[in-house]
């Protein structure tokens, strides 16, 4: 999904104003940021939860039947 210009630029500056308030060390993690880096990132964190979120319903599920097994 390609980025607009005007989108572009006001990612760039709302950005610019974030890093003005970090320590060097804080802005040096944040220097890479990009739009699609974060689409990314918090997709990948979205379905690792989902993923977790399912497990832990399969687990109560057969909870007792391993507590019989035991």
């Amino acid at each position: 999904m390609p980025v607009s210009s005007a989108t572009s630029d006001l990612w760039l500056c709302a950005l610019g104003r974030f890093l003005t308030d970090l320590t060097d060390e804080e802005g040096d993690l944040y220097s890479h940021a990009s739009l699609e880096n974060l689409f990314y990132s918090a997709s990948a964190s979205q379905k690792f939860h989902l993923r977790d979120r399912k497990a832990q319903s399969i687990a109560s599920r057969i909870q007792p039947l391993t507590a019989v097994v035991e």
